[in-house]
């Protein structure tokens, strides 16, 4: 779950300088992802100067599991580093 957007320290959004942290989890979708439409209007409304979208790669999705395989494998591997990117080329378009 993203935290939430918006505040009431007014003086902050009155200079312009509030910001959303936008963290991406594992929903990577932006044309019906609710958060994304929230900060979308945030920013359209002056309640934010801007959003700062963050995903972070967990590395212990990476690690070997109990049972000595892989937790991700080079497919998964491979389609999350192209969701990834696809999403940064949306968010920056």
């Amino acid at each position: 779950m993203a935290p939430p957007i918006g505040g009431s320290d007014m003086r902050n959004a009155q200079r312009g300088m509030k910001r959303v942290v936008l963290w991406f989890r594992n929903d990577l979708r932006l044309h019906d992802n609710p958060i994304v439409d929230r900060a979308r209007r945030s920013v359209s409304s002056g309640e934010c100067k801007e959003v700062l979208p963050l995903y972070c790669f967990d590395p212990r999705m990476f690690q070997v599991s109990e049972f000595g395989s892989r937790k991700t494998g080079a497919h998964r591997t491979k389609f999350l580093l192209e969701s990834v990117m696809d999403l940064r080329q949306r968010l920056r378009g």
